[in-house]
């Protein structure tokens, strides 16, 4: 895996309506590394994670992943599907599909066979302690588990980037506590690159750097 992972080029983005709220900001985020987005909010912390996420496409400036730009929204479909893995607060589970159904299904999108997906999906919910909960529905998991299937969904198709946003905001403090123990772990395990947004301190402080938007830049160390 390359080194550097995500690079932001002078990314800029004015909101419908005229407003601007990130000015030609740079950033880079290598393999392995854990960077916390924090800061106030409304300062576009969560639309620069759609942007690194290729969610979002800014008014100026590039987005590399592994060195490569998406030209189309096919190249980011492929870039999001292959390379990339996202958690958010709410978990987004679908409610009739089951944890292992949930996890699966992301990899027969990224082109598993059935069998194949299934294996994956049961190794990844192992490693995040749900191997007694692979056939329950969402409404008959905790919060904290539901964002363990999650986490898993995110890793399905081995993504060399994770993105977060608040992932463990919807939890109670002695559960989100696991659920971001857990990430760092499987983040120094698999050698990912990692950015997360959070408004929680003791988060905040076990990156291996934090970022802030401040004047829409990118400033580190604040």
């Amino acid at each position: 895996m390359p080194d550097n992972v995500l690079q932001l080029e002078n990314i800029s983005h004015i909101y419908t309506g005229g407003v601007q709220i990130l000015d030609a900001t740079s950033a880079s985020i290598n393999s392995g590394e854990l960077v916390a987005l924090v800061g106030s909010s409304g300062l576009g912390k969560s639309t620069l994670l759609h942007i690194a996420g290729l969610m979002e496409t800014p008014s100026d400036g590039q987005v590399r992943i592994l060195g490569r730009t998406a030209k189309t929204d096919q190249e980011r479909t492929t870039i999001r599907l292959h390379h990339l893995g996202f958690v958010f607060q709410f978990h987004h589970l679908l409610p009739e599909f089951t944890a292992l159904e949930n996890t699966t299904l992301i990899g027969r999108i990224g082109g598993l066979s059935h069998k194949k997906a299934q294996a994956r999906a049961t190794e990844l919910l192992d490693r995040v302690g749900l191997s007694h909960r692979l056939h329950h529905a969402p409404a008959t998991l905790s919060g904290g588990e539901c964002q363990r299937v999650a986490i898993a969904r995110a890793l399905m198709n081995a993504p060399e980037l994770l993105l977060l946003d608040e992932p463990t905001g919807n939890l109670d403090a002695d559960t989100a506590q696991e659920v971001f123990s857990l990430i760092e772990q499987l983040v120094a395990q698999e050698e990912l690159a990692c950015l997360y947004v959070t408004h929680n301190p003791e988060q905040a402080a076990k990156a291996t750097r934090r970022l802030t938007i401040r004047d829409k830049k990118l400033v580190a160390n604040v």
